[in-house]
């Protein structure tokens, strides 16, 4: 592989490689760890804690009454929460919160070195690949994701390695290439299923450039095979999934159009602010600096062609399938391995320009990357669903939990509104939990909402008619949620009614998009112990 250097690029640096390399790599790690555990765990946390106990011996995890997703998170969280159980920290703590997220944060900053030596190895330019690997570091979507305990880090991690890989495999036809392109997207296929783009992707990318690499077509076909043969009990699981989405008839959100895309791109480089004064700039120049990098690749028609389709082919095939179906899955998270892509791409371009204007251009980014990272920070998402697609609150649940615990009585039940806190709350008390329904046709509501009735009864989300949900119950703690969140009004305004017909609210604290009420039951309540 020849090398990509020019006069421009290997000038005399007054900081060595290495210590550039271990400068970058230390503010990736603050970034990372900064406040990492200063939001309670939300849905989707805690739903990565819950699953864990479908970890076994019995298939638990290949079971669509237990799961639907694929088994890997469920895997690294038991064996994560198995490692953090020795120390002593409490559940009901930011330290535990922390604890938790250090492992996406680990992979998230192992992706960063990645970015490094891949670009390094692929391009034999330090100077592009400290570029590549500072715009990575610094990316607040980036640092999103490694903070929040769920698989999209880890998925990052091994995209980045099965794309090096399979660039190495064709350019050099190398087995032990063939057999790491193989493992990453056999590892991939039963992390997230939407490693069915990236699978279909490379083989994209691989298509177009069959010109310059036609030798290469018989073990790219026989390669393919057997990740074929080894995914396929995933794909079944795919397949199990979309039967259960098929009962779904009341949508998530709207089908994404051509709009979608931009905000996707936008929130690539910017993540998820408010900020509009912050995000356009950082879009426009994240996409002029992105399409600069392509362009400096020109030479390696099989790098350039990859790189442009883990960019745009993944969102291409998102708005295509989901514009049209009757149930979108389409967010701007599943796609994060694409704005990894172009953000390094960025980080190439710029260092591929002259000192003086990649410095100019990379401070000015600096300046409105900051603002995006405090809002990273602070949770600070934007108001318009169609910049936050799937994106919500992590409101204050581990407040609310240590309330519970510090009061809790024989005989107290802790009840929900909405599904918002059924996860959550598990994470931090092992107490009685129900959500409450005031009629059957909430069932019916839930149902065709998300569908896997089996599953919402295993998980205690299928709503439970309040009069029996409450049968035997003292004291009621009830949850209610607002904000950015599943909001519950005006469904919880009428529960809310209902339920103090017969049962009397004691205390009322409010707690960062949670609020927390204590009832106990009319007839009793003379005799009963308030908190």
């Amino acid at each position: 592989m020849g090398s990509m250097d020019t006069p421009e690029h290997t000038e005399k640096n007054p900081v060595s490689p290495g210590a550039a390399f271990w400068g970058v790599l230390a503010v990736a790690a603050c970034l990372r760890l900064y406040a990492l555990g200063r939001h309670a765990l939300w849905y989707d946390e805690g739903a990565s804690v819950f699953l864990a106990r479908y970890v076994d011996l019995h298939g638990s995890l290949f079971r669509s009454e237990f799961t639907t997703e694929p088994p890997m998170m469920a895997i690294l969280s038991w064996i994560w929460q198995g490692l953090l159980s020795p120390l002593p920290i409490s559940r009901i703590s930011w330290e535990h919160d922390a604890a938790l997220r250090l492992l996406p944060a680990g992979f998230g900053l192992a992706s960063v070195a990645c970015v490094y030596f891949g670009a390094h190895a692929l391009l034999h330019d330090r100077r592009a690949a400290l570029g590549a690997m500072a715009a990575v570091a610094v990316a607040p979507l980036q640092i999103y994701y490694a903070q929040e305990f769920r698989i999209y880090t880890f998925y990052v991690l091994l995209a980045l390695l099965a794309s090096g890989c399979m660039i190495r495999a064709v350019e050099s036809g190398e087995r032990k290439y063939w057999i790491g392109m193989v493992a990453c997207l056999t590892i991939l296929m039963y992390s997230h299923f939407i490693s069915m783009f990236l699978i279909f992707t490379l083989n994209a990318a691989f298509v177009l450039a069959l010109p310059w690499h036609y030798r290469q077509l018989r073990p790219w076909f026989l390669w393919n095979l057997l990740l074929m043969l080894l995914i396929a009990p995933a794909l079944y699981l795919a397949f199990r999934m979309q039967g259960h989405v098929d009962t779904q008839t009341i949508p998530w959100y709207p089908p994404p159009t051509w709009k979608t895309a931009l905000v996707t791109a936008k929130i690539f480089f910017a993540a998820y602010t408010p900020r509009a004064w912050a995000y356009w700039p950082l879009f426009l120049l994240g996409l002029a600096g992105t399409g600069w990098g392509l362009f400096s690749l020109r030479q390696r028609p099989l790098l350039a062609l990859t790189a442009l389709a883990l960019v745009a082919v993944p969102v291409t095939l998102g708005l295509l399938i989901w514009g049209r179906a009757h149930f979108s899955f389409y967010e701007h998270r599943l796609f994060l391995y694409s704005g990894t892509v172009a953000v390094l791409l960025c980080g190439i371009g710029l260092a591929r320009l002259p000192r003086l204007p990649a410095m100019g251009l990379s401070a000015l980014a600096l300046v409105f990357v900051l603002p995006c990272l405090n809002d990273v920070y602070a949770q600070n998402l934007h108001r318009f669903p169609l910049h936050n697609i799937a994106m919500w609150d992590k409101v204050d649940f581990r407040s609310a939990a240590r309330h519970i615990e510090d009061h809790w009585q024989e005989g107290d039940l802790i009840a929900h509104v909405s599904h918002f806190g059924i996860y959550s709350m598990p994470s931090y008390l092992d107490k009685p939990q129900k959500r409450l329904g005031m009629a059957p046709s909430d069932l019916r509501y839930i149902a065709k909402l998300m569908g896997n009735a089996p599953l919402l009864i295993h998980h205690d989300i299928m709503p439970v008619m309040l009069e029996k949900a409450t049968a035997g119950a003292k004291r009621l703690w009830l949850l209610r949620c607002y904000g950015i969140t599943f909001e519950d009004v005006p469904y919880g305004d009428a529960l809310q009614a209902r339920l103090e017909q017969d049962w009397t609210p004691v205390e009322t604290r409010h707690y960062d998009g949670v609020v927390l009420r204590c009832y106990v039951r009319k007839d009793a309540q003379n005799g009963s112990s308030t908190p």
